[in-house]
């Protein structure tokens, strides 16, 4: 069997607009990220979900419970494998700044390394899989967890550009070979259609 999980980047918050590391600071949706998170509920509401999974950092949650909201499922689950890629003393500081101070961001003093991240990433999408076996459910987590995953199952063809707030790659994990594809992209510009 194989299991679908619509991998859901959180919403827009005052950090992303600004160009700060986030991280695992806890930052809300802004009123363009609550907006967002009900445009993909929407364009979402006829996947048939099973449920919908989150990071327990807010901006996750609140975009879940739009998902979950819209088509009547329980609130979503939260998972702290799912956070944001914690970034050390980057965190809160504005992305030229990290890029002078840290030319080489493998170099952050407290960054997660790429290792860390990788692990518990796929670690906690395989056991997604599992419990969800021929079910489809939404991950919602963040930007650089997901270009992790992105990046790991399709190297340099990963196209960074689809990684927009509110955008939706989806995967198909089959549960018997462990053999993963990404089947679909879609930004929040192309989800969510005024």
């Amino acid at each position: 069997m194989a299991s679908t999980l619509h991998l859901v980047r959180h919403g827009q918050t005052d950090w992303n607009v600004r160009g700060h590391f986030q991280g695992q600071t806890d930052i809300p949706l802004n009123r363009t990220g609550v907006e967002q998170a009900a445009g993909v509920a929407e364009a979402l509401r006829e996947v048939p979900l099973a449920a919908v999974v989150t990071s327990t950092l807010g901006r996750a949650v609140a975009t879940g419970r739009a998902i979950a909201d819209a088509q009547d499922l329980p609130a979503p689950a939260t998972d702290a494998r799912l956070m944001e890629r914690h970034f050390g003393e980057a965190e809160g500081m504005h992305g030229d700044d990290v890029a002078r101070l840290f030319p080489d961001r493998e170099q952050i003093p407290g960054r997660e390394s790429d290792e860390e991240l990788r692990a518990r990433a796929f670690g906690a999408l395989e056991e997604l899989a599992a419990a969800f076996d021929g079910e489809e459910i939404a991950v919602v987590s963040h930007g650089g967890w997901m270009a992790m995953v992105l990046r790991t199952l399709v190297g340099d063809a990963y196209d960074y550009s689809t990684l927009t707030n509110c955008s939706v790659h989806t995967l198909v994990w089959d549960t018997a070979t462990g053999e993963v594809r990404v089947a679909g992209v879609e930004t929040a510009a192309q989800l969510i259609r005024d």
